[in-house]
């Protein structure tokens, strides 16, 4: 009988031992997800921001340009 017991008590020390390494495991793929999570979302605002700022229509950049070109036409601006 108590070979019996000590033979279930070691068994029990090692599911406790291997629970205890699968929770380690679980937080640390938890903490992986949220960089993960973290890392999507400032790729989805980089790509938005990219998006803006080269699609800027013909129409607007002409515009863009001719201005330029008018203020450096003219010489009341500082060289």
């Amino acid at each position: 009988m108590q070979e019996q017991l000590k033979a279930q008590e070691e068994k029990l020390k090692a599911q406790t031992e291997e629970m205890s390494q699968m929770r380690e495991k679980i937080t640390r793929l938890k903490n992986i997800s949220m960089k993960v999570d973290e890392m999507s979302t400032l790729l989805s605002k980089i790509q938005a921001s990219q998006t803006r700022t080269q699609h800027v229509p013909p129409t607007v950049q002409s515009e863009i340009d001719e201005e330029a070109d008018d203020y450096f036409d003219h010489d009341d601006h500082v060289s």
